[in-house]
C-alpha cells in the first residue's frame, strides 16, 4: 500500500509540472498497447537539476524521480529511484543525454526493477527546424527508423518508429504524440 501512494504522489506531481506529456500508440500483431507519459526536468544551477518520470500504460505503471548532473554544457547524466506496479515494486533508472539543444543528439535510458529491465536509446539529426530523423531501439517496440515531426504555431510534434522487435520476432509499430 506505501508504494501505490508513493506512485500516486510521484504521479500527481509530475504531472502537475510536467515539460512534455505524451502518449503512444503501439500497433503490432496482437493487442495495441496504450501509453501516456509525463516527464519534467528542472535545472537547481547550472551542474545540478532534478527530473521526475511517470508512465500508465495498459495493466502497467511507473513513476520515478532523481538527479540529473550537467556534465559538460551539451552533456547531462542521471539516476532516479522509484515504483512499479509490481511486487517487486522498486525501479531505477540511469540516463544520458548528449547535444540537447544542438541539431544532432543522442539519448540513452536504461531502467531496472521487479517487472525486468527496460531501455531506449534514440540518436536523431534535426533536418529542417520542423522534422528530426533518427534511428531508436526501445524494449519491446524495436530497433528501427525514427522520425519526428513538429506542429508551427502550437507546441506539439507528432512522431513514428516502425521497428522489428529482435526479441518477439515481429514488426511493430510505434506512434507518438508529444506536448510539451
Amino acid at each position: 500500500m506505501k508504494y501505490i501512494l508513493f506512485f500516486i504522489f510521484i504521479l500527481i506531481i509530475v504531472s502537475q509540472v510536467a515539460t512534455a506529456i505524451e502518449f503512444q500508440e503501439k500497433i503490432a500483431p496482437g493487442p495495441n498497447t496504450h501509453t501516456l507519459t509525463f516527464s519534467q526536468a528542472k535545472n537547481i544551477n547550472s551542474h545540478l537539476g532534478v527530473s521526475g518520470f511517470a508512465l500508465v500504460s495498459n495493466g502497467w505503471a511507473e513513476a520515478y524521480m532523481g538527479p540529473n548532473v550537467n556534465l559538460k554544457p551539451w552533456l547531462q547524466a542521471g539516476c532516479a529511484i522509484g515504483v512499479e506496479t509490481h511486487k517487486h515494486f522498486l525501479r531505477v533508472a540511469g540516463s544520458i543525454l548528449a547535444n540537447k539543444e544542438g541539431p544532432v543528439s543522442f539519448l540513452a535510458i536504461y531502467e531496472n526493477g521487479g517487472s525486468g529491465i527496460w531501455y531506449n536509446i534514440k540518436g536523431m539529426a534535426k533536418v529542417r527546424k520542423w522534422l528530426f530523423l533518427g534511428i531508436m531501439a526501445k524494449r519491446y517496440a524495436g530497433v528501427g527508423p525514427y522520425v519526428q515531426v513538429g506542429l508551427s504555431k502550437i507546441p506539439v510534434s507528432i512522431w513514428f518508429h516502425p521497428a522489428y522487435d529482435t526479441e518477439s520476432k515481429k514488426f511493430k509499430t510505434t506512434i507518438g504524440v508529444v506536448l510539451n
